[in-house]
């Protein structure tokens, strides 16, 4: 799945592939999980590449490869479908504006748990720490979907 996330948005796909590939790295623990996690991020890795690869030959073989390039690359340029976040906090509907707020709120709160977690080594080994811990990864990743030139 995450190899596909790459054909629909290249650039954020491809932060999206690579935080789900290496995110297990923050749960490593020892030099046996670290092996463990090598061959798990680097098979993903080689999934995300395969298709990739995949999906330049296509372009190669139906003579696409510059109009992508023109559309998909440099025409982020001209590309205007942009939402500034502090819109957000004005917008008519009261759910929109609670996700505002709420967002870069859990991200701190995540941000100072794994802080926390990683001083208090015995907090490391919970389950609901790793998984905030996957949560965070995933909610930085995010914010690369709104930052201008990442789409």
């Amino acid at each position: 799945m995450h190899g596909s996330t790459i054909l629909l948005k290249q650039t954020s796909g491809i932060i999206f592939a690579v935080v789900f590939a290496l995110y297990k790295i923050l749960q490593v623990s020892n030099k046996e999980e670290l092996k463990e996690y090598a061959k798990i991020a680097i098979t993903r890795l080689i999934g995300s590449i395969i298709i990739g690869f995949c999906f330049i030959l296509y372009l190669l073989i139906t003579g696409t490869m510059v109009d992508f390039i023109d559309y998909a690359i440099l025409g982020i340029k001209t590309f205007s479908n942009k939402v500034k976040y502090i819109s957000l906090f004005q917008a008519t509907s009261d759910w929109i504006k609670a996700l505002a707020v709420i967002f870069p709120i859990q991200i701190f709160v995540m941000s100072i748990i794994c802080i926390i977690s990683y001083i208090k080594k015995n907090l490391r080994q919970k389950e609901w720490v790793k998984n905030i811990i996957i949560l965070l990864a995933y909610s930085v990743r995010n914010i690369s979907s709104n930052v201008p030139n990442c789409r």
